[in-house]
C-alpha cells in the first residue's frame, strides 16, 4: 500500500503474502523515499504477521515510528545505512523472532520500547560513526543480548533501558556518557554483569 506526493512514493501499509519482502526502490518510475509510521504494524495490517525478512532500499530516506510493531515472525531486517528515523519508539516492539540488527548510523536515539520483548535478539550492532546519543526508557527490555559495545557518542542511558535482559553479561560504555539511571539494568544480577568503562569516566564510577 502506498501513496504518491510530489513525485515520491511513501509506503503506508502492507497486504502481501509475507515471507521475504523486498521493497522496490521505485514504483511506476518514482522513487520510494519514505516508510510511514506503523506501515507494517500487525494490528493495522495483519498480513505483516507473515513477514520473515524485509529489505528496505537505499532510496528510503526516512521512516516513521512503530513501523514493525508486532511482526512476531520477522527474523531479519536490512535497513539503509543513511536512513533518518526521527522517532524509533516501538519500532521493533514485540518482534519476538528478530535475531540481529544493525542500527543505522544516523539514528540518534533508541526511543522508548524500540526493541521491547525482542526475546530472540542476540546481536545489536552500531556502525562506525554512529550518531546515537540516547537510550530511552525500556528501549531494550527483555532482549536476548549477551554483550554489547555502545557507540562512542552515547550520552544517556535512561530508566529500565536494559530491564530483564537476563543474558547480558558484558557491556562497553564510552566516556561521553554522563547519565546511567540507577535502574537501567533492572533484574540483571550485578555479579553477572561486567561494565567496561574508561578509568575516571562516569561509566567506570557507575560500575564500581
Amino acid at each position: 500500500v502506498y501513496e504518491e506526493t510530489s513525485g515520491e512514493i511513501t509506503i503506508t501499509g502492507y497486504t502481501g503474502v509475507g515471507g521475504e519482502v523486498e521493497i522496490p526502490a521505485e514504483i511506476a518510475g518514482k522513487p520510494v523515499t519514505e516508510i510511514a509510521q506503523q506501515a507494517f504494524r500487525v494490528s493495522k495490517f495483519p498480513a505483516a504477521l507473515e513477514i520473515t525478512k524485509i529489505t528496505i532500499p537505499d532510496s528510503v530516506k526516512t521512516m516513521g515510528k512503530g513501523v514493525f510493531f508486532g511482526c512476531s515472525n520477522l527474523q531479519e531486517v536490512v535497513l539503509p545505512e543513511n536512513v533518518s528515523i526521527p522517532s524509533t519508539a516501538s519500532m521493533f516492539r514485540d518482534c519476538t523472532a528478530l535475531q540481529t540488527i544493525t542500527v543505522p548510523k544516523n539514528v540518534t536515539a533508541l526511543n522508548m520500547y524500540m526493541f521491547q520483548n525482542c526475546e530472540s535478539l542476540e546481536t545489536i550492532s552500531f556502525p562506525e560513526g554512529s550518531r546515537l546519543v540516547l537510550i530511552e526508557i525500556l528501549a531494550l527490555k527483555k532482549t536476548a543480548i549477551c554483550e554489547i559495545d555502545l557507540p562512542e557518542d552515547l550520552e544517556r542511558i535512561e530508566s529500565q533501558a536494559f530491564e530483564d535482559c537476563t543474558n547480558l553479561t558484558d557491556i562497553t560504555i564510552h566516556d561521553k556518557v554522563t547519565l546511567i539511571a540507577d535502574n537501567a539494568f533492572n533484574n540483571i544480577p550485578r555479579e553477572q554483569l561486567t561494565i567496561h568503562g574508561i578509568a575516571g569516566s562516569y561509566a567506570n564510577t557507575f560500575a564500581i
